[in-house]
């Protein structure tokens, strides 16, 4: 049965408490009756979701057999266009190393600073093209076709 909704399962859960992982405080037990209705099985098609003691490796055939539909494919990211984000330049290792160096320049102005994290993770999902409004003295003008000539090379 497929539910569409969210589903609670019935059976025993925990909940801990503590200041870390390492260092749990309180624990309970819990046991729930579960919604109406009946959660589908999906240990046949998707077992690693019922066995995590390895990790989550998870195929693409059991994600989909929980996601109930095909996943699309991810897109190619060649060639690299204006419209590149940053985190699919570091395919490329002169990309990747673009990227890193922009991240240290980042790190070393902004260190201590709250908006590190926020600015670091912003830059994963900048298209190339926000680069020329950003830093307009390096890559300004042809600058960055020149660097996409060079990565698509």
């Amino acid at each position: 049965m497929n539910t569409s909704d969210w589903f609670v399962e019935g059976g025993e859960y925990g909940s801990e408490i503590g200041s870390s992982s390492r260092d749990i405080r309180l624990h309970a037990g819990l046991t729930l009756p579960g919604d109406e209705g009946e959660a589908p099985d999906l240990r046949g098609t998707a077992p690693a979701y019922y066995d995590l003691s390895g990790g989550m490796n998870v195929s693409a055939e059991q994600f989909e057999a929980l996601y109930g539909r095909p996943v699309t494919p991810w897109h190619a990211v060649r060639p690299f266009t204006r419209n590149t984000t940053l985190s699919e330049l570091q395919i490329h290792p002169m990309g990747a190393a673009l990227v890193e160096q922009m991240k240290q320049g980042m790190t070393a102005t902004l260190s201590g600073n709250d908006l590190e994290a926020m600015i670091t993770a912003m830059l994963d999902d900048m298209p190339l093209r926000q680069l020329s409004m950003m830093d307009p003295v390096h890559f300004g003008g042809n600058t960055l076709d020149k660097l996409l000539a060079q990565l698509n090379a």
